[in-house]
């Protein structure tokens, strides 16, 4: 019998994984998603630096937004949640607690959830990308690219189970 569980690929679409969901969260919760040189908005927060006695300097929520800042916040949500589920997923297929008859079934259900969310992050990006820079002057910041960085590792992360699949599915069939 071929080794098919002890394939580097599952494992490095598993380490992929846990980062994309890690690096999507801090990105939603930074307030770094556009800025200037006196102030910074995220998702939640917008934050002013003003040494005027006019203006308080400080931080303040974004209760009352456009709906973009709501679909993008949902989006990114959703996205992180799909990205740990796919590296919930990928646990038993690293554990080998999986019989080789249901590994196929499994592999299935991580890429679908991966798609899920490789779509989330894109399409939560072009939509923040796109909006705001419509209504706000502010060039785009760390924040946004961390968010296009997760979609990249999501869809590396897809291509490494799409080649792990293929290279062992005469054994998937077989079993």
């Amino acid at each position: 019998m071929v080794q098919v569980l002890g394939d580097p690929l599952v494992f490095i679409s598993f380490v992929i994984q846990l980062v994309t969901t890690v690096v999507g969260c801090l990105a939603l919760f930074t307030n770094y998603w556009r800025q200037s040189s006196t102030e910074y908005f995220g998702l939640w927060k917008w934050c002013y630096e003003y040494t005027s006695a006019e203006v308080q300097s400080g931080c303040h929520d974004l209760n009352t937004v456009e709906t973009y800042f709501w679909i993008t916040r949902i989006g990114i949500i959703v996205a992180c949640v799909f990205a740990g589920l796919s590296a919930l997923f990928l646990i038993p297929l690293i554990m080998m607690w999986v019989k080789m008859t249901d590994r196929k079934n499994f592999l299935y259900i991580i890429e679908v959830f991966l798609y899920i969310s490789a779509s989330a992050f894109a399409l939560s990006g072009l939509l923040f990308q796109s909006f705001s820079s419509y209504y706000y002057q502010l060039s785009i910041s760390w924040s946004i690219y961390m968010v296009w960085g997760c979609f990249s590792f999501c869809i590396i992360s897809s291509i490494l189970l799409i080649i792990h699949f293929t290279r062992f599915k005469a054994a998937y069939e077989k079993d």
